[in-house]
This record gives C-alpha cells, structure tokens and sequence, in this order.
C-alpha cells in the first residue's frame, strides 16, 4: 500500500467483509460491444445532435458532416448575418449560414438537418433555442460547444468590452448552453456534451493569445469539472483542442506573428483540416469512446509539445 492511512483503510475493509464485487455492474458493463466490430460502435443512427456554430464554413459544419455521414440527425446553431458571405470576425471566415449548412448537409447524407439562428453566449436566447432544436430534433443526445467570440488583442490595451465580449464568447456560452442541455439530457439519463477548446490553452506566450487562451484553458477545466459532476447521471463530458485549420489556400490568414507562432509549434509542419478535429469529435459521442469521461484530446498536430 501506498501509505499506513490506506493500508487501514485496506484492513478495516477486509475486516468488514468488503470486496470490489459491486464493481461488476452487468447494468452498466458495455457487454453487448464485445462481439462487435469498431465501425459497428461508430454508427450514431438514430442520435440526436446540437452544434453551436454549426453554421460556419470551418469547424461547424466539418462536425455536421461527420455527424450527418454516421446517421445522425443534426442542429445547427449559428448566429443571424445580413449576408452569408459577408466577412466574420476573422478576415478568412465567412459569415454564417446555418440553414445553407444545414441544406447541404441533409442533401448529402439523407439524414435530418435543420439550421436555426440563435448567439451562443446568451442566456436567455440559449433557452429559446436550445428548446428549438429539442422540438426539431425529438431529442437531444449530443450538444458540441463549437460556437466561439473573442477579441483578439494584447491584454494592456484591451477594452472593457473586449473582455466582456471574450468571457462570454469562451466561458459563459458553453456553461450556459450546456446547463441548458442538462435539462433534456438528466431526464432521459443519457446524453453527451463535448466542448470544443484549441491548443492557444496551453501556448500562454503566443502573441495577443490572453483572453483567448484563458478562456479555452477555462474550458478544459470546466470540461474535467463537470464531467465529474454529471456522469453519475448517465452524461458523458469531453473535449478537443484543435489547432490552426484551414480547408484552402485562399483561407490561409494574412502573415503575421499571431499565425507564424501557431504554425512554428505544429509539430506536423502542416495545416490541419477541420475534418480531423471533426473526426475525433464524433468519435467521442459514439459508443466506441464509452470509457471516456472528462478527457480533453489534444488534435492540435503537436502544437502542445
């Protein structure tokens, strides 16, 4: 034993007659997965899921595809723009679409795909729409915590609402979004919540990397907390952190000391797909990752090391 106190413990225990029999839980125990193949476990017919920001051309809507093409029946949520096209907070993204997305997505895959406008960092317009998609959808069993703001500046000469808008685009739009879930996900004593982070949480000397940086390592602890806090109810609690993604060419960010830093840590010399975080987001919902609670996975190509 590792100490006295615990070889006490150890001792009393035995005295008491106590054994780790209740552990063999045949209620709980995934038995039925032995004897199946892996791609068996990754099948999501029939879920039901939710993703903030899902209208965006990057992330978002990567997920929905990965979502849609294993069965399942999405929800995305995005903010409402004049014009689709127009340019978003980041000169390389596009404004969002949701119901464009959402078109594409059911045309391709055959599955159920609705977009519904909604911010993802506001409390009451989360219960609004996150009802929403619970009405749409007939449930909801997944919600991925996609949806992003933040001001990207040094902190000495950010604003009030600079970090205003940044706490509630990185740590109060998850926590609010996934409270909301919790009131559909407790009563059917399942579900999943999968925050999406980024490697900035663990590179604190990146330029004007503060404010974004804190909240997704925010993030990953909120991820850990409430993974613990739930799981006794049946809800699965994850993360990614992805890194720099881009899909083309005419994506790639202007050159400058933000983006040459993010791309100098990827250890794989190369830009990553939304496709590959998307992968791993999936992954996470299916039964193949049932022994998964409050990990945060690292698809950030190494940046981290």
């Amino acid at each position: 034993m590792a100490s006295d106190y615990f070889t006490r413990q150890y001792e009393r225990a035995v005295a008491a007659g106590d054994s780790l029999d209740v552990l063999f839980d045949e209620q709980r125990m995934p038995f039925d997965s032995i004897e199946k193949r892996v791609t068996d476990l990754l099948d999501l017919s029939g879920r039901r899921v939710v993703i903030t920001g899902g209208g965006g051309a990057g992330l978002g809507q990567a997920c929905a595809n990965r979502f849609a093409g294993l069965g399942a029946d999405v929800a995305l949520v995005d903010i409402k723009v004049d014009a689709p096209g127009a340019t978003g907070s980041l000169p390389q993204y596009a404004g969002p679409d949701p119901h464009g997305v959402a078109e594409r997505v059911s045309a391709k895959w055959g599955t159920r795909a609705f977009g519904i406008h909604g911010d993802a960092s506001d409390w009451d317009d989360i219960q609004r729409w996150m009802a929403e998609c619970h009405d749409k959808l007939g449930g909801i069993d997944v919600l991925v915590n996609s949806a992003v703001d933040v001001a990207v500046v040094d902190f000495y000469t950010s604003s009030r609402d600079d970090i205003d808008r940044s706490l509630r685009g990185t740590m109060a739009g998850p926590m609010y979004a996934s409270r909301a879930v919790l009131d559909y996900m407790v009563p059917q004593g399942s579900g999943h919540i999968i925050n999406i982070g980024s490697a900035s949480a663990n590179t604190p000397t990146a330029p004007r990397n503060l404010l974004y940086g804190t909240g997704k390592s925010w993030l990953a602890s909120f991820t850990k907390f409430l993974a613990a806090e739930v799981i006794s109810q049946g809800i699965r609690v994850n993360g990614v952190n992805p890194a720099s993604m881009v899909r083309t060419k005419q994506k790639i960010p202007a050159f400058n000391d933000m983006w040459f830093y993010a791309l100098m840590r990827n250890q794989l010399g190369r830009y990553l797909l939304h496709e590959e975080t998307a992968n791993v987001v999936a992954f996470l919902a299916s039964d193949a990752a049932s022994a998964m609670v409050g990990e945060v996975v690292g698809t950030d190509g190494g940046a981290s090391l």
